[in-house]
């Protein structure tokens, strides 16, 4: 999830931390949040449904909602197959 956001925002040195919101970090408008949303779909394998996303407010609560959509996933599916 970090390389992503690092890559995305062209910021190699980006730490996240859960507190953290779109206002901390430079350039992370509406059209920059669909990028990140769809390259962490691709990276991760996982789907997000329009309504996961509108609810999460800051990056802690995505965290958490990549990690319940990879204990979903079956057992021996890898990343991308989601």
């Amino acid at each position: 999830m970090t390389d992503v956001f690092r890559t995305l925002f062209r910021r190699p040195g980006l730490e996240l931390r859960d507190d953290m919101t779109s206002a901390d970090v430079d350039g992370w408008d509406s059209l920059k949040h669909v990028s990140l949303m769809i390259h962490l779909e691709q990276e991760l394998g996982v789907r997000f449904r329009s309504e996961e996303v509108i609810r999460l407010t800051n990056v802690g609560e995505l965290r958490g909602l990549i990690h319940e959509k990879l204990a979903d996933r079956p057992a021996g599916q890898p990343a991308g197959q989601a």
